[in-house]
């Protein structure tokens, strides 16, 4: 099975409400030809999941009228059935991240889909509240929580911790890889560029490369990952600045993330 993860940027339909999901995104997600979109800082529009209802997906989304919202939509050829368990609601002043639980029968395999946002403000509540969900979920269960935690997966694990049995995943470089394939920031008592063997999926304004988009499972054996930039491709000039140097850190509606995508070898189904 075949899933990706993207955040498309939409920023809560922050600068047009009415503004249509640019035709990028809808070429790339054709091209890429997933098993399971999860899609986040996502805004509702209803022609954009008409197009992938015609692309055959079946599409679930949080509805969240205060804020950004999660998509995940599954291929119906690979679809025994499907319900959404649990959408935590975003009232203002809550905790919770953006969030979409979703329950699955895949080539006949049960899975549990889990897209995810960490907002850019209290952390701790967030990831507290996403461990003590995942600690509800029957320890049987497959489970793939995936999207931006707009944190490295390395504090994650020290800081917030992961439940029992779940492990979490990054896409790596060979230690001898370019630097411009690695994950950097600047050291704050040096000032010196520090790089990692992380890939990196999000170019802040000051440079600092960081791989924010993870994925969360349990159940599975790992999963082989990756980020890929290659959409660019089908609008440079979007991602070129005046002088024609590369873009990443792009303004809504068009994305600023790498996808992430991640090949998942389902366990084999009861006879």
């Amino acid at each position: 099975m075949r899933i990706i993860s993207w955040n498309i940027n939409q920023r809560s339909g922050y600068y047009n409400r009415n503004v249509e999901i640019p035709n990028l995104v809808i070429a790339e997600l054709t091209r890429q030809n997933a098993d399971v979109i999860v899609l986040n800082e996502y805004k509702h529009c209803k022609s954009f999941e008409d197009i992938l209802c015609g692309m055959g997906y079946f599409i679930l989304t949080d509805k969240n009228p205060l804020g950004n919202e999660i998509l995940i939509a599954v291929k119906k050829n690979c679809l025994n059935c499907i319900r959404s368990e649990i959408v935590y609601p975003q009232n203002k002043g809550d905790n919770w991240p953006n969030f979409l639980h979703v329950e699955a029968q895949l080539y006949g395999i049960s899975v549990t889909i889990i897209g995810i946002r960490i907002r850019r403000d209290d952390f701790v509540s967030q990831f507290k509240k996403i461990k003590e969900h995942l600690n509800t979920i029957d320890k049987n269960k497959n489970v793939i929580c995936v999207g931006d935690f707009n944190a490295w997966s390395s504090r994650i694990k020290n800081k917030y911790g992961l439940p029992d049995g779940y492990y979490i995943l990054t896409p790596t470089v060979d230690e001898k890889a370019p630097i411009e394939l690695k994950s950097c920031f600047i050291d704050n008592d040096t000032k010196e560029m520090i790089y990692k063997q992380y890939k990196w999926s999000f170019v802040h304004e000051n440079g600092d490369r960081s791989p924010l988009d993870h994925i969360i499972y349990k159940g599975f054996h790992e999963p082989i990952i990756d980020y890929s930039w290659k959409f660019r491709e089908l609008q440079p000039s979007i991602y070129k600045n005046e002088n024609g140097n590369d873009v990443y850190n792009q303004y809504p509606p068009y994305p600023d993330h790498a996808i992430l995508s991640a090949i998942v070898e389902l366990p084999i189904a009861n006879q």
